[in-house]
């Protein structure tokens, strides 16, 4: 992999050579922070401020370039402020760059509106996001997405276990490249409404592979373990592992449904 990587810092661009140093310095910054010193909030406020209002500015000017990120994008950097006008304007701009609008997430507020969060839900949503980077590149270092599946994915990954995989186990990468290449994640249409239960279909073997084997165990899903054992009618009851796991991935798949986006298909 390091081949590859030193490959991509020498092709990079002029301007991903500047964003790079921008993100080395925003680090330090807030290493400083972390530290405890009293001018780096200062600093790293008025840097996060400049950077959002020349993206609002350049929105502006030339929304034909940045509206292709934003559909692709769940959020988006703006001024924000607990004043109506702004909170206004904000959402004006969001319309026009059509925010979400290519990402299957249903965050407009059609329909029935989800919860971030639920835990199930944000479980689902970083899974779609990591199917579709597996669906549309086969593991290419050099690939922008593979970048982001990088620092998204890996954390993830568990610890060496019995049952679970080591995220710098490459038997791990390549079995989730066979998912999305070859398996059920290459002929997965985008998520709707419509298309939902086609993931709930795909997504299981994703979760496991992700996961590992006794994934209620992984301390990303703690959250979601505990969010259901607190809904259980009976408290006093305990389950064993294999019903929990179930129940788990049942929340998960569920969740598909109520993140989708709906189209015009779904409403014929």
């Amino acid at each position: 992999m390091k081949g590859s990587v030193d490959k991509l810092n020498n092709d990079l661009t002029e301007a991903q050579k500047l964003k790079k140093a921008t993100l080395a310095n925003i680090g330090k910054l807030a290493q400083l922070v972390d530290k405890g010193d009293y001018a780096a909030p200062e600093q790293l406020l008025r840097v996060a401020y400049e950077a959002t209002r020349q993206v609002a500015i350049s929105c502006k000017l030339k929304p034909h370039l940045f509206e292709p990120l934003a559909r692709n994008e769940l959020s988006w950097p703006v001024e924000h402020s607990l004043h109506d006008d702004w909170m206004k304007a904000n959402n004006v701009l969001l319309g026009k760059l059509n925010l979400a609008a290519d990402t299957g997430i249903n965050i407009t507020g059609n329909g029935r509106r989800f919860s971030f969060e639920t835990p199930a839900n944000k479980i689902a949503i970083e899974l779609h996001f990591l199917a579709r980077a597996l669906s549309h590149k086969a593991m290419d270092w050099e690939s922008v997405e593979w970048i982001k599946y990088w620092w998204t994915a890996v954390p993830w990954a568990a610890a060496p276990s019995a049952g679970n995989p080591f995220k710098d186990d490459p038997h791990y990468f390549r079995a989730l490249e066979k998912w999305g290449q070859k398996g059920p994640g290459r002929s997965l249409p985008p998520l709707s409404k419509n298309t939902a239960e086609q993931w709930k279909k795909a997504v299981p073997d994703l979760f496991r592979l992700v996961y590992g084997s006794d994934f209620d165990t992984h301390a990303h899903l703690k959250r979601l373990r505990e969010s259901l054992l607190l809904n259980e009618n009976h408290p006093g009851r305990v389950e064993g592992a294999a019903e929990i796991r179930k129940r788990m991935l049942q929340a998960v798949l569920q969740a598909f449904g109520t993140i989708a986006a709906c189209t015009k298909q779904d409403t014929k």
